[in-house]
């Protein structure tokens, strides 16, 4: 878990951060790290032009749609209208127990949003129950997965009309051109920890490609 960290002259104010409970932080050109419950914000320096105060709130009945999983709390970052000038690194907290189909990602919505407008971001899994991302904006974020996706396919098993069997992180079925990888999810090379790439290969869609497989799958 991670615990809240204290900024000499940037931490205005903090309360309990349970839910729809709100604590106020404020970030100069310096920079800081934002904790609110297990989310955890680091903005680096230069993001901010000026001091700027943030709003942290954990959303007790988030408006996600129903083909989506929660798989530990959303948050509430405001202001929602600021952009910074770097990209800021979100870490959440997440419950394995509690992803029962395909791969959990963040999801993201604008402030004030609903069902339809939540979307995955290209998500980095960190251990076993935390995940980051990269943001340069602020609204609602969430670790979340998608129910409609199948843990396990391969030979012999029918995904379904309208779905195809990804090979990724893992094998899934998934709805046909809706994904790439399990949400741009592409873990790197174990061996050589180069990046993996998505795209096709062979008879397959979208599939993870390690570098040292990239020839095989162009063939």
């Amino acid at each position: 878990m991670y615990r809240p960290i204290a900024l000499a002259l940037f931490l205005v104010a903090a309360c309990s951060g349970g839910a729809d409970e709100t604590e106020t932080f404020s970030f100069g050109a310096e920079g800081g790290t934002l904790s609110h419950g297990d989310a955890r914000l680091v903005i680096p320096p230069g993001a901010l032009t000026e001091t700027t105060e943030f709003k942290v709130t954990t959303v007790g009945n988030p408006p996600v749609p129903d083909a989506l999983g929660l798989a530990g709390d959303v948050i509430e970052i405001l202001p929602s209208g600021l952009t910074l000038a770097l990209p800021a690194t979100l870490t959440l907290a997440y419950s394995p127990e509690l992803v029962t189909a395909g791969r959990v990602a963040v999801y993201t919505a604008p402030s004030g949003g609903g069902p339809a407008d939540f979307v995955a971001l290209p998500t980095t899994v960190v251990d076993a129950t935390h995940i980051s991302v990269l943001v340069t904006h602020f609204s609602y974020f969430g670790p979340l997965f998608d129910t409609r996706i199948s843990n396990t396919c391969g030979p012999g098993v029918d995904c379904g009309a309208g779905n195809a069997c990804y090979f990724c992180t893992f094998p899934i079925c998934a709805p046909l051109n809706t994904i790439c990888c399990d949400n741009s999810i592409c873990l790197p090379d174990e061996e050589t920890g180069e990046p993996a790439t998505c795209g096709p290969c062979g008879n397959i869609p979208l599939t993870c490609i390690l570098p040292r497989y990239a020839a095989d799958c162009a063939g």
